[in-house]
């Protein structure tokens, strides 16, 4: 059986009972997701040795057992964190050892009597049963999740402005989780009082200059650090360091730039935030207007809001994700990007702003907002849950996407079946957590 076979075959497994090459049972809670990137196929996997040992870490996929040698996965690392390894063949290894001198099970996929189709989890196909409890059951998740993100900014709020707060969760969104902490210390730095004035007062290429600097992303600061830059940009150079008040200079080796998407490499995110940062002023009391609106069913379409924060870029920009590294022709932050801030980080500080004012109508106003509005491009996580409880191709507004990410961290990742609202079969349960859900709508 190929590699992707395979991989697929593991992707859906959740929930099986399966036998390692030693004879000990394992049932699959969660099988981790295939992110990418180096290191083992999938990662925070969730299973169960024998009758209860609940065991969480990464699971390496090979079309024979042997080639985990070959591949020099013996003495890397990135595997340290496996828990089993899953082969289409085996040649009697009944255990394979990691770099730091511990053993995981062998498993071989797709071995008569190894899998026992239909058992499965009981939340698989749940949406099969009845999908409209079921999306009932994620919007209620999903607003949990939404005040579970909103509460710690409450107390950033106490002491600093909307927009402050706001730049911060936007530069956040644009590190993804490859850079999202060293992107969040951007944007506090870009926020802070003399700088946030000084790029306000900045011409573009200014502005541009500035933060790319501030990162620590120029060609110069990372030749200086030992990373190599293919292209040049002297107007930069030369408008950061004629800077009066320029301030210190992240360290790039924070970022990581291997790896990455190109279209989301940080120093083409880290333009596009300079190019947003004049509009963040605005933005918080659009959103809210638009949300009342919402709430009253009049106005503009709450899809408004993706257009103020679209950067189309400029020619060099538009065409290059690094100094000197072309990619095909799109804006810095399209549609896509743009609705994912707008739940992401827009809704959110919102949120978290009404509940400081203690103003019950403008709470009601975004979470009318927040279970209307269409939910971003899916990704791995989203997929993966899609698929576990039955969802397909269904429309889902953005309530119901966090939810579905909720559910998974809570409890797919957790391995607390037991305590998710999907994880008992009797179709009473699945109603009593739709009544859950208007229950945590009037609640918030």
């Amino acid at each position: 059986m190929p590699e992707s076979e395979l991989t697929l075959l593991w992707s859906r497994i959740a929930g099986e009972r399966m036998t390692s090459e030693e004879g000990e049972r394992i049932q699959v809670l969660h099988p981790g997701l295939c992110v990418g990137g180096g290191g083992p196929d999938f990662k925070g996997a969730v299973l169960v040795f024998g009758d209860s040992q609940i065991v969480r870490g990464d699971v390496e996929i090979h079309v024979r057992e042997e080639d985990w040698h070959r591949h020099g996965h013996d003495t890397d690392p990135a595997y340290c964190a496996l828990v089993l390894h899953a082969v289409g063949s085996t040649r009697g290894a009944s255990r394979t050892r990691l770099s730091d001198g511990r053993t995981v099970p062998v498993m071989v996929l797709g071995r008569a009597g190894h899998i026992r189709s239909g058992i499965g989890l009981p939340c698989v196909d749940v949406a099969n049963r009845d999908i409209e409890a079921a999306l009932a059951v994620l919007r209620a998740a999903g607003i949990e999740r939404l005040r579970s993100r909103a509460a710690p900014l409450e107390e950033e709020l106490l002491s600093g402005t909307v927009e402050q707060v706001l730049g911060r969760r936007i530069s956040r969104a644009l590190g993804y989780s490859s850079n999202a902490d060293t992107f969040e210390e951007l944007g506090r730095r870009a926020c802070a009082g003399e700088v946030r004035s000084a790029l306000l007062g900045d011409s573009v290429e200014g502005r541009r200059a500035r933060m790319v600097g501030m990162a620590g992303l120029l060609p110069s600061q990372r030749r200086r650090a030992g990373l190599p830059v293919p292209g040049d940009v002297p107007v930069w150079e030369s408008l950061w360091r004629g800077m009066p008040s320029q301030p210190a200079g992240m360290d790039p080796l924070a970022w990581r730039l291997h790896g990455v998407y190109p279209n989301n490499s940080p120093a083409r995110r880290v333009v596009a935030f300079a190019d947003l940062f004049p509009r963040l002023p605005a933005l918080g009391e659009a959103g809210e207007a638009v949300a009342r609106r919402c709430f009253l069913r009049a106005g503009p379409s709450p899809l408004s809001l993706e257009r103020q924060l679209i950067v189309q870029g400029d020619c060099y920009w538009r065409t290059h994700y690094d100094f000197g590294l072309t990619t095909r022709d799109s804006d810095l932050l399209g549609l896509s990007k743009a609705r994912g801030l707008v739940v992401n980080a827009l809704v959110t500080c919102l949120y978290a702003r009404a509940c400081v004012l203690s103003d019950a109508t403008l709470k009601r106003a975004i979470l009318e907002l927040f279970c209307r509005y269409p939910a971003p491009h899916s990704n791995a996580l989203t997929r993966h849950m899609r698929r576990q409880l039955g969802l397909g191709r269904t429309s889902i507004s953005a309530a119901v996407e966090q939810g579905l990410l909720h559910v998974l961290t809570r409890y797919c990742r957790e391995g607390l079946c037991f305590a998710c609202p999907f994880g008992q079969q009797a179709s009473g349960v699945i109603a009593s957590t739709e009544a859950a859900g208007v229950a945590a709508w009037n609640h918030a």
